[in-house]
């Protein structure tokens, strides 16, 4: 759930059904990432535009997460690489490299010319040229491994943070990469942790200290897939849609206004709470110009 920072101000317009909030300022609004990308496309179940929107703008409050995940994370992009690199050469693949990035190691943007999108690769294939690719990892609980590598459901958004990290990196192909961690290694991995740290520089020590291997399937199972970037439309698509999460935000900047819809029901009724709570002027009329998409009808 998001929280919103206590000094933003916020009202709420009722003619054209839109939070309002005064603490957005189009001087501070931060790129289009790839995690942001599908949430304010609408395409990501688990958080809304609105709040997507109220992110770039610097107006929530950091949301705390569990550092198990960030480390499961580390793991499983270690063990990619090593399961790719291995791969490749039992193929006879020669001068393979496959690089890790970390935001320690680039910061939390490798694309820092651009001024709209921007985010940082998991992986990637760097060499031979022609074998170039942006590898997405995702790791996963065992018991996510049917719906997702058996049945094919790759989470839509998942996919799309892919695809746009891919277009930025312009290469041809990204891979998805699924990380699916047994019920006794995620509690290995969890006690390890509560002894040695959360930090991320324990995933290699982790690794070490257990063997863990890419292959163990009693432990971790990969299952990966490719998406080409290849056939013109797919990257033709990315792009079209990236500079429409884009245009999204930047019409909410322009107006300082969010359309209540943006956000779910739970959502609306915490910044209406607020607005109650603190003696704003909710239904005052705010004469503002929104394009069709952003009215009720």
């Amino acid at each position: 759930m998001m929280k919103l920072k206590s000094e933003v101000g916020i009202t709420f317009d009722d003619m054209t059904k839109t939070f309002v909030f005064e603490g957005i300022n189009p001087d501070k609004v931060k790129k289009v990432t790839s995690r942001h990308f599908p949430t304010l496309l609408g395409e990501n179940k688990w958080n809304s535009i609105g709040s997507a929107i109220l992110d770039r703008c610097g107006l929530l409050e950091r949301e705390d997460i569990d550092p198990y995940y960030m480390v499961r994370g580390a793991i499983g992009e270690l063990l990619v690489q090593e399961y790719v690199e291995r791969q490749y050469k039992s193929a006879k693949i020669e001068g393979i490299e496959v690089k890790r990035f970390t935001p320690k190691d680039v910061g939390w943007d490798m694309f820092k010319k651009n001024v709209r999108f921007g985010g940082v690769v998991d992986l990637a294939i760097t060499a031979p040229p022609e074998r170039r690719a942006v590898i997405e990892v995702k790791s996963k609980s065992m018991k996510d491994k049917t719906w997702i590598a058996g049945k094919g459901n790759y989470p839509t958004e998942e996919v799309m943070q892919g695809l746009f990290l891919g277009v930025m990196s312009k290469v041809n192909k990204t891979i998805m990469s699924y990380v699916f961690f047994s019920p006794d290694t995620e509690a290995s991995i969890r006690a390890y942790c509560d002894k040695n740290g959360y930090d991320e520089s324990v995933a290699s020590d982790y690794i070490k200290a257990h063997n863990l291997d890419p292959f163990d399937t009693q432990k971790v199972v990969i299952h990966m897939k490719s998406f080409s970037l290849d056939d013109g439309k797919t990257g033709s698509d990315i792009e079209q849609q990236m500079e429409k999460a884009h245009e999204r935000l930047q019409r909410s900047v322009e107006n300082k206004g969010i359309w209540k819809d943006n956000f779910s029901e739970e959502e609306q009724a915490y910044l209406m709470d607020i607005i109650k709570r603190t003696g704003g002027k909710e239904g005052e009329k705010i004469a503002k110009q929104f394009s069709e998409d952003d009215l009720p009808f």
